[in-house]
């Protein structure tokens, strides 16, 4: 799976940041309409001016740390440390989010457990932002303060994604439940048992 799928499943945008940071150095990538990373800046300064962009995120992430920070390291797992800066979720939370949504049986794994427990954490920020908001709304409308907060609490994109992708699923879900209920209904039925042939002929013939 590469960043275009994520792209595909509405999890991440064209135009959306990608970062990570190794020792003292804080890498940035933009993500084009294709899923290649371009636009990269190292501590705020623009590198790789005059490159074309990277097609994959490990070959990104690769030749930050080697073209950029000098270092050679063969167990930096580019998915495992980018992250989404919309989002705030690691890459490969979205890439584990993709699979879990966008198939049609849902594989359990510990990876996917953590991963919607991740979501969750994520999920629970904004309700917490909420309750603060309604608490706010409360006082001035007992007016026990003068104002309230009304700031707009806006969800990130893939959260919303990820919302229509289960959504989806439960409906492809019923759909695909129904047909096998079906199935079994037909095959429940009992077909009439098979007379003897002594019932069939008249007993002159026979």
């Amino acid at each position: 799976m590469s960043l275009i799928h994520l792209i595909n499943a509405s999890l991440i945008s064209a135009n959306d940041e990608i970062y990570f940071n190794f020792k003292d150095e804080y890498f940035v990538g933009t993500v084009d309409e294709l899923g290649m990373l371009y636009k990269t800046t190292c501590n705020g300064r623009e590198v790789f001016i005059g490159k074309l962009p990277y097609e994959n995120l490990t070959d990104w992430a690769d030749a930050c740390i080697q073209d950029i920070s000098k270092a050679y390291i063969t167990r930096f797992s580019a998915w495992k440390r980018c992250t989404h800066r919309d989002s705030g979720l690691i890459l490969n939370n979205l890439r584990q989010l993709c699979g879990i949504f966008a198939v049609a049986k849902i594989p359990v794994t510990n990876a996917t457990i953590v991963t919607l427990q991740q979501t969750i954490s994520l999920l629970m920020k904004y309700v917490r932002l909420l309750k603060k908001q309604n608490e706010s709304y409360r006082l001035y409308v007992y007016a026990e303060a003068e104002e309230f907060d009304d700031t707009p609490i806006v969800l990130p994109p893939s959260i919303l994604t990820v919302a229509k992708l289960y959504d989806r699923y439960l409906h492809d879900k019923c759909i695909t439940e129904h047909k096998i209920e079906k199935t079994k209904q037909r095959g429940r039925k009992i077909s009439r048992p098979n007379q003897n042939i002594s019932q069939i002929v008249p007993s002159h013939i026979v």
